[in-house]
């Protein structure tokens, strides 16, 4: 192999006399040499590997500057850097190009990796250098850049022990790097790409990468993303657009009210747990408790951030209600009062549902107007949730009143992005924190509360953006209760073996109901008829039909507490439902009963009751 192909930047020696060094020193050092050990007894064939050692990390690579004025620099094409800010889990945070990141995916046994760690490096945000960008920016060599990442915290304190090293994190780098090195080398075309790339033949092609829960990395183009994001913003924006012209100027209302439920939800989340961040050096101390268990954080700033987030949709929701409730009165003029309110409540749930895409389609728009890597997270946010709506929940018609939204379309809209962006949430949390020790460079400089502010807000974050499609449920409940003036009862029936039944609900008490088999509403509010004071439902299944309802009652108005009491007085009350089911079985009583009967006599029935036995069931109004 002609020249150098691979520089892995062996260590740092830290001068810091009160570090011990274990992340920064011994774990890159003993990671490096069994992986250079692993190449050397793996292929005797392989050639041109330098290991690069940089002393002093607190001056800021002079190490790398050391190996960009050596001769070497003319024949290395390619940089791996091994750095640390912890112990742990080593995580590939940085990549130039494409064809570099496609090679380590398709080789590497355990690959973590995330784009969304390199926006946020390069974006100024952490106060840190590595060796790395002198390689990329002075020498112009492509590469790739790891670090150990977890318990930041320690980093360059006497804490940084070797008692803090998990098991198998030596192991999992090792294994990462060695089949990376040996596929590398013996690749022709990486040699080529690397060579041309730094000659600047070729231009910089970037790429947005990933991983899976530590299974599965996923490469592709910049490129591409932007052309995929630009397609999706465009269907986004046309859909919505669409929808707001069929609607009119309800739905732009309703629109508008969902989008300031937004922007509330953002701003209580964020005061809240901000006011704690303030109030914490007071009353605690030690100013930032949560370093030595970053766990106290999802007390501390989760929970306020939570009730902050719910305070704010939910007084978007209030005001979706009132603006709904005078849409309703003018154009549903045929439901009544208690159908109208239930109504109101399902709608201004969809709103605040549907202000999730809004609030993830502005990041994906600002994410790929501004070429952000890890945009493909507002993407996932985006698609999933959009489409188990689309399929499960979408009113195809403006006439058909809307239904309570589905759990599993909760599950289904979140199982992608909970699955894509979980760990990374609690990487870059964890990260920022062990930051926060670092964040005075002169101690006693900054506010105590400075930190705890950047940490509560950062928690808010990431509240808003994940649980906007979870507390759009939290906002209706049902149950006995009264609600609206109305009074609602739920009714759970189990109809045991029987597919077949007839169920007689009382007019004169209820006003409307709807019928629930799981999460879907098989009977809907609105246009119920009625016979002498009755409403029927006639239900027949196949084998495998559901035999379990939820009967959800909506009480008239006119069913008064002294109707109520009245009907307790009378000799006989009322009845509010009757069921009856209808059984293919014959009791050894009714055996007995048909042995009795001449030959000539047989049972029968008619297409509503064919079967032979029927058990009947009922409720009465002093429930």
């Amino acid at each position: 192999m002609s020249g150098k192909l691979l520089t892995p930047k062996l260590s740092h020696c830290v001068n810091e006399y009160i570090s011990v060094g274990i992340g920064i020193r011994e774990c890159v050092v003993f990671g490096v040499a069994g992986i250079l050990a692993g190449v050397y007894i793996g292929s005797c064939l392989v050639k041109g590997y330098n290991a690069s050692v940089s002393h002093n990390s607190a001056l800021a690579g002079v190490g790398a500057y050391g190996i960009e004025e050596h001769h070497w620099r003319n024949s290395v094409s390619f940089a791996v850097d091994l750095e640390a800010m912890g112990i742990s889990e080593s995580t590939l945070f940085q990549g130039t190009d494409h064809w570099a990141l496609e090679s380590f995916a398709a080789v590497a046994k355990y690959p973590s990796a995330q784009i969304a760690s390199q926006d946020v490096f390069r974006s100024g945000a952490i106060k840190s250098a590595t060796d790395f960008q002198i390689y990329e920016e002075v020498g112009r060599l492509p590469g790739l850049d790891f670090a150990y990442t977890d318990t930041t915290s320690v980093y360059h304190t006497k804490n940084d022990k070797m008692t803090l090293l998990k098991p198998g994190s030596l192991q999992h780098i090792g294994d990462n790097m060695l089949a990376f090195l040996l596929h590398s080398a013996a690749s022709p075309k990486f040699l080529k790409d690397a060579q041309q790339r730094k000659q600047g033949n070729t231009e910089q092609d970037k790429a947005v990468y990933f991983d899976i829960l530590g299974k599965y990395m996923v490469v592709y183009p910049q490129r591409l993303a932007t052309m995929f994001h630009n397609s999706i913003i465009l269907q986004s924006l046309l859909i919505w657009g669409t929808s707001l012209l069929m609607g009119g100027h309800p739905a732009l209302v309703s629109f508008a009210i969902s989008c300031l439920s937004i922007i509330l939800m953002l701003i209580f989340s964020f005061c809240l747990p901000v006011v704690v961040a303030f109030a914490l050096p007071y009353i605690c101390p030690f100013p930032v408790p949560y370093v030595a268990n970053p766990w106290l954080i999802i007390g501390l700033f989760g929970s306020p951030a939570l009730l902050g987030a719910f305070i704010g949709q939910h007084i978007g929701f209030i005001l979706l209600k009132r603006h709904l409730r005078h849409v309703y009165s003018r154009t549903k003029t045929g439901l009544t009062l208690s159908t109208m309110e239930n109504v109101i409540d399902l709608e201004a749930e969809r709103w605040i549902f549907k202000s999730g895409f809004v609030q993830w389609l502005i990041a994906l728009i600002l994410g790929t107007y501004f070429k952000v890597g890890s945009s493909y997270i507002a993407l996932i946010w985006l698609v999933s949730p959009a489409f188990a709506y689309g399929f499960l929940e979408a009113t195809l018609s403006p006439v058909r009143l809307p239904k309570q939204l589905k759990v599993v379309t909760l599950v289904l809209g979140l199982a992608a992005p909970v699955v894509s962006s979980a760990g990374l949430a609690v990487r870059m949390v964890d990260v920022i924190v062990g930051s926060i020790v670092r964040i005075d460079r002169n101690p006693g400089g900054l506010p105590d509360w400075l930190g705890n502010v950047i940490v509560s807000v950062a928690i808010a974050v990431v509240v808003c953006s994940t649980f906007v499609y979870l507390l759009s449920y939290i906002h209706i409940s049902e149950s006995d209760s009264v609600t609206g003036g109305a009074r609602q009862t739920v009714v759970s029936v189990d109809t045991k073996s029987s597919t077949r039944w007839t169920l007689g609900i009382n007019k004169e008490e209820i006003d409307d109901f709807t019928v629930q088999v799981d999460s879907e509403k098989i009977v809907l509010l609105g246009d119920k008829s009625e016979i002498d004071g009755w409403h029927t439902i006639q239900f027949a299944g196949g084998k495998n039909s559901p035999t379990k309802f939820q009967l959800t009652l909506y009480w008239s108005n006119k069913a008064t507490e002294a109707s109520q009491r009245e009907a307790k007085q009378a000799a006989e009350v009322p009845f509010l439902v009757k069921l009856r089911t209808d059984v293919n079985r014959v009791t050894p009583q009714v055996a007995r009963v048909l042995e009795k009967l001449p030959r000539w006599c047989t049972p029968f029935g008619k297409s509503t009751s064919p079967h032979t036995l029927a058990f009947l069931t009922a409720l009465r109004v002093d429930i």
